[in-house]
């Protein structure tokens, strides 16, 4: 893991490599966000071959049961509740990402705040598969939301990271942050 002052950008040019990581990342995560929102909005539309794409391409990684689903337009999105959650977060994680942390800055948060983030979707889950409770489309997305915001914490970091590993043209080995 990185230190806290090991940076990306060496400031050789006004569009930072930083940045435009990190901007790619948010439109993709805009434009997956979006295509779980596109589904529904297409069945609305009738335009049903293009919903039936987007339905089966988001089956290969999402159960997609209606009844754990949000609706848009009287139709589920392309993912359940907490696929939605986790997504919509990792959007609004990305967005506010450059107001807490420097995007130049590639080292980590600890690993406890992922875990702790993982600890409220993981009792939302087995408490609905144990039986202890009944976990509701709230509990899923918003759980969902709270992992996936943490999460791009994570990601973006990890890929600043390669990107400094790529420029170095060989692996960086930094002492781990205590």
């Amino acid at each position: 893991m990185l230190t806290q002052n090991h940076r990306v950008n060496d400031g050789s040019s006004a569009f930072s490599r930083p940045l435009a990581i990190y901007l790619l990342l948010l439109l993709v995560a805009i434009g997956w966000l979006g295509a779980t929102m596109l589904a529904p909005y297409l069945v609305h539309s009738k335009q049903l071959s293009a919903a039936t794409f987007i339905y089966r391409a988001f089956s290969l990684i999402c159960h997609q049961l209606s009844e754990r689903s949000l609706f848009l337009f009287g139709y589920p999105l392309s993912v359940c509740s907490r696929c939605a959650g986790i997504y919509a977060g990792f959007l609004a994680g990305l967005i506010v990402y450059p107001f807490i942390r420097s995007l130049d800055c590639a080292s980590m948060p600890h690993r406890r705040y992922l875990l702790l983030a993982l600890l409220p979707i993981s009792i939302d889950f087995a408490g609905g598969l144990l039986g202890v409770f009944e976990n509701t489309t709230l509990s899923r997305a918003v759980t969902g939301l709270l992992l996936g915001a943490t999460s791009s914490f994570y990601l973006l970091p990890g890929l600043l990271y390669a990107a400094m590993e790529k420029l170095a043209g060989s692996p960086i080995y930094i002492r781990r942050n205590k």
